[in-house]
């Protein structure tokens, strides 16, 4: 678990706050003879891993943790003796792709093996982690110091030089929301079949406990692959917040502005924008 402790930078140490139960997260992790030769690379949410024009005698294990999910691209290997291993799932031989494995909370494992003989084009498979952030929720209370000090612990020994300070800013009602108030999450299914063209409606999730009054509206623009807003005006109407209740964004046929990948959401109020936000 980690500790959390009211604190300075310079780590003086005040009443503890309380606790978050660590989430078992685990990076992938490689063993075998054939780890050099799998590509590994990063995208938004996750890694992808692939194998190309493989060779015989090929071994190798991946472990990581769960909830997670597999999408397997591609996938061409020779039919039972060549096999990939998704938790309970193989895969061999030229299956039906895209394939998506659910993995369940835990320790998970992903095997690959080849024979002496026969090969294939190989495989690649996007893997996508949750449970890669353990929350703590500070509720109202007077700050006892400028920040808060969390501490990774076992029982009631802590790693105290693995501490970590982290400024607590005390938003109040003539600032823009906080980013703790970021919505949720976004859904949006594109509706227009044109190549670099969007229409449809955006729902936006608030914030769990997000208050009446401290957002009024949420605003949609587009993003690049970092999250940053791209073009000088929002993408469409900023629309009015409702509570908890999602609210709806409605896109006219828009076409892509050059960089664009995501959808972003941020909320807002009289004072501005929050620098919190939400992409997909």
């Amino acid at each position: 678990h980690y500790n959390v402790y009211w604190s300075s930078a310079s780590h003086m140490r005040g009443q503890h706050l309380g606790s978050i139960p660590a989430s078992g997260y685990m990076m992938p992790k490689c063993t075998g003879p054939t780890c050099s030769q799998i590509n590994v690379s990063a995208i938004d949410g996750g890694r992808v891993f692939s194998r190309d024009d493989y060779e015989d005698n090929e071994n190798a294990i991946i472990k990581a943790s769960g909830p997670a999910t597999i999408k397997v691209t591609r996938f061409e290997t020779e039919s039972y003796y060549d096999v990939l291993r998704l938790g309970s799932q193989s895969l061999s031989g030229v299956p039906p792709i895209p394939t998506k494995v659910e993995l369940p909370e835990g320790p998970l494992t992903i095997t690959w093996f080849s024979d002496d003989s026969i090969h294939g084009g190989g495989w690649a498979f996007e893997l996508s982690q949750m449970g890669a952030t353990a929350e703590f929720q500070v509720k109202a209370t007077v700050p006892q110091g400028p920040g808060l000090e969390v501490v990774p612990a076992y029982g009631k020994n802590e790693l105290l030089e693995a501490g970590v300070f982290v400024e607590v800013a005390d938003y109040d009602s003539k600032m823009p929301p906080s980013p703790g108030f970021a919505p949720a999450s976004l859904n949006f299914v594109d509706l227009d079949n044109s190549t670099g063209v969007i229409a449809g409606v955006v729902e936006v999730i608030p914030a769990h406990g997000a208050p009446a009054g401290t957002i009024t509206y949420y605003q949609l623009d587009f993003a690049d692959a970092a999250g940053k807003p791209l073009g000088a005006a929002p993408l469409g109407p900023r629309a009015e917040a409702n509570g908890s209740r999602s609210v709806p964004i409605r896109v006219a046929a828009t076409r892509l502005p050059p960089g664009a990948s995501k959808l972003m959401v941020r909320a807002g109020n009289s004072f501005g924008l929050s620098s919190g936000w939400v992409c997909a």
